[in-house]
């Protein structure tokens, strides 16, 4: 316990030390809170007449755990094309694999020939934050990105992903979980709008996406929460000072947050660091940004560490089935020998 401890605690100074966002909201952050919770109904991208839209699976930082409300989440993400030209497009959480990796679905209303070749990349919903289709946080500056051209092409180059090299990051993904993948294996799809593969989009969405709210300019969202909870969270002001800081407050109860609250935080060594036992406490977090008030991005390597907890249990668990095919196919061989 005492080692894990230690860990965390490294985690989190390591954390301090790439976490600075000279307090920039930058224009492609979710400001508002309806947008962190819930996407546009499929029907009003029917109503828009665009003709196809592209969706992709990538592995989620499981830093944006901080973010997640209610076991959901909408994060940005925006792909700059070979010349130069910036589109934009969301993504959620989708659910949890076999491996424990938790993947984010990727929508973009631009057809895969628009996307080809673009590099892409992912936010936090405050866009404090930067990631690679890998799922792995990359250095960034938010001030730089948005207003030195340069540095955003080079930033671009240097940690996007082109739908292509995504294809070959599954590839071997599944390679190295001892799999045998075609060739041309891909997440990335293209759909056209009106086809059946639209209708299958639709039904999935709504598997994930399983409540739909009526805004007051008419447009129908679909979301994570019940209708009562969504109201409460969609109707809150975030807040920003001068200086680009949250200042409203935001109640978040514990129960909401990933792996149920204080106890799991405890059992991680959480209980060392005063923000958690903050949350512990009050029961309460500060909005649902990376960012906020009480800065929850300080508990990204908790969350990040409890993953990678589980996920050595479900390696141990691949590992037991290996040996147990073996122990089986083992006597079955030596039964066939005496008969």
């Amino acid at each position: 316990m005492k080692a894990l401890k230690f860990l965390v605690v490294l985690a989190m100074v390591m954390a301090a030390g790439c976490a600075s966002s000279q307090g920039h909201l930058p224009k492609h952050a979710l400001t508002d809170p309806a947008d962190m919770v819930s996407i546009p109904h499929p029907v009003e991208i029917e109503k828009t007449g665009i003709k196809f839209i592209t969706t992709f699976q990538c592995v989620m930082d499981l830093g944006l755990w901080v973010e997640v409300v209610n076991a959901g989440g909408v994060w940005p993400f925006l792909a700059m094309t070979p010349d130069g030209k910036i589109l934009n497009g969301y993504n959620y959480m989708s659910g949890i694999n076999y491996w424990g990796d938790f993947m984010l679905q990727f929508i973009s209303h631009y057809s895969r020939e628009e996307l080809n070749g673009s590099k892409i990349l992912y936010f936090n919903r405050d866009a404090g934050f930067a990631y690679h289709l890998n799922g792995k946080q990359v250095p960034y500056n938010p001030k730089k990105f948005e207003n030195d051209n340069e540095y955003r092409k080079k930033f671009f180059n240097e940690f996007g992903t082109t739908l292509s090299e995504l294809n070959s990051f599954w590839i071997e993904y599944f390679e190295n979980k001892g799999l045998d993948p075609p060739s041309d294996l891909s997440s990335v799809l293209e759909i056209r709008i009106g086809s059946p593969e639209w209708e299958g989009f639709k039904k999935k969405t709504a598997k994930v996406m399983k409540y739909n709210y009526k805004m007051a300019d008419g447009q129908i969202r679909a979301g994570f929460l019940p209708l009562e909870q969504f109201r409460l969270m969609a109707t809150e002001i975030p807040g920003f000072n001068g200086s680009q800081r949250f200042i409203k407050r935001a109640k978040v109860p514990l129960f909401a947050l990933p792996f149920t609250g204080a106890g799991m935080l405890i059992m991680a060594g959480a209980n060392i660091v005063g923000d958690a036992v903050a949350a512990g406490v009050n029961d309460d977090w500060t909005s649902s940004y990376a960012r906020a008030k009480t800065i929850r991005y300080k508990m990204a390597p908790l969350f990040r560490q409890i993953c990678r907890i589980y996920k050595e249990l479900l390696e141990k668990r691949d590992r037991k089935i290996k040996d147990l095919e073996f122990e089986l196919m083992f006597n079955y061989s030596q039964i066939g020998k005496r008969r």
